[in-house]
């Protein structure tokens, strides 16, 4: 006989995925086989996976491909997840470990022995049965027999302890023929594969050599009548079933950031548009201001202009993680202090900033008309008092007179001339 590949042997081992045959030269002439398709799995590389970061704890999402199975310790005893992987959540830095499980086309085998022409080979009528293990599920899908004569058999398929699993009855011809089974192994030990009461098959009393394997999936060992006879199936066809090629492990770490909150100060609630630059003092150091005015770490108010309140961002990275946070503030127009030029005591304001309650306090020198109002930045009057005739001095408390949080104006015209005040609503 000789392979598609060369070889002369009985059988063959094969690495490489492709198609064989063998042919087969006797006294009635050449004959080659059907087919043969070998698929090869995986060379059984670990899955390259990155390491993950997430920047507080929570959760983490590990892409991954369909067939990867994902476990939470380097024994892949506790499956956690297949695919893509979430994480449960994590308080801390944690690895978990990876592995591809790639499931093969099915494959067909034909174990040895191939036929019965070897050592003691004649027909027989005992009660004998093949004894075999099952390393993993698959179909005993045909044998090969060869009759002392024409007839039906029983073929019957057993575990250990004798319970019948299947059995199909079959017509046999005279001579050599296989036969189809289609039995369904599960995995197992110590099966047995036998006839009925007509049998009149060949078997071998010589030359037998135990045990016949199909490496991961089958092993015929003995016989019923110990391991010198070989009983009645050669050359079984063999479909495995739910074979997979299993890479090793590959650690994938999954970072826990501490979620770092930064913070802004330097920063006032209000400016006026005269008023000097001021330095922005974020924390921790290294991130960056953004925001209307901002140059640097510098707020200008004459920069920003007059408006608002304008949006200050603070944002910093660590780790691969940016979190930022903000401030507000607002920009008002420049006003005189204490325009009016016949007071005896000048106008005052105070506390300022407050709460909405506040006092006003000036002292004139002569009797003269005064109108005092306070507006909001839009020029909406809030509240407004007129005096046709005043002289003295003037003093008037304010008690939270619905002055929401916010910079409002305070006028004070006396005569032709007018005080303006800045009145910051905390």
């Amino acid at each position: 006989m000789i392979w598609s590949n060369g070889d002369t042997t009985q059988s063959i081992y094969v690495k490489d995925p492709g198609d064989y045959t063998v042919t087969v030269t006797n006294y009635c002439g050449t004959a080659t086989s059907q087919v043969f398709s070998v698929t090869v799995g995986a060379a059984g590389t670990a899955p390259v996976v990155a390491d993950v970061s997430i920047c507080a704890p929570g959760t983490a999402t590990i892409m991954g491909d369909p067939t990867y199975e994902w476990y939470d310790d380097a024994n892949a005893t506790n499956l956690v997840g297949t695919g893509n992987f979430t994480t449960p959540f994590l308080n801390d830095d944690a690895t978990f470990y990876v592995r591809d499980v790639t499931p093969l086309p099915t494959s067909t085998y034909f174990a040895e022995p191939h036929s019965e022409e070897f050592g003691g080979n004649a027909t027989s009528t005992s009660d004998q049965y093949l004894i075999f293990d099952a390393v993993s599920p698959f179909t005993l899908k045909s044998v090969l027999v060869n009759a002392g004569a024409a007839g039906t058999r029983k073929v019957y398929l057993r575990d250990y302890s004798g319970v019948a699993l299947d059995s199909v009855s079959v017509n046999l011809p005279a001579g050599p023929s296989r036969i189809t089974l289609n039995f369904d192994v599960p995995s197992g030990n110590d099966f047995r594969l036998g006839i009925g009461s007509t049998r009149n098959l060949y078997r071998n009393s010589a030359g037998v050599n135990y045990p016949y394997q199909i490496p991961g999936i089958l092993s015929i060992k003995n016989s019923s009548a110990g391991n010198q006879y070989y009983y009645w199936y050669y050359d079984w066809e063999v479909e495995a079933q739910g074979n997979t090629c299993v890479t090793p492990l590959a650690p994938v770490t999954v970072t826990v950031g501490s979620n770092v909150i930064p913070t802004i100060s330097g920063l006032g609630a209000t400016y006026e548009n005269t008023d000097a630059p001021v330095t922005l003092v974020g924390t921790p150091a290294g991130g960056t201001f953004s925001g209307t005015g901002v140059t640097g770490n510098t707020f200008d108010p004459a920069l920003a202009g007059i408006g608002g309140p304008y949006t200050i961002t603070y944002t910093y990275t660590a780790d691969g993680c940016t979190t930022s946070n903000t401030a507000s503030v607002t920009v008002t127009e420049a006003v005189g202090v204490n325009e009016v030029t016949d007071l005896k005591a000048p106008i005052q304001v105070y506390p300022n900033p407050s709460n909405g309650t506040f006092t006003l306090t000036f002292e004139t020198k002569k009797q003269h008309s005064m109108r005092i109002n306070v507006t909001d930045l839009a020029g909406r009057v809030i509240w407004s008092e007129n005096v046709s005739s005043f002289t003295g001095k003037y003093s008037r408390n304010f008690s939270n007179g619905g002055l929401a949080a916010g910079v409002y104006m305070l006028n004070v015209m006396i005569g032709d001339q007018t005080s303006t005040r800045k009145l910051v609503v905390n």
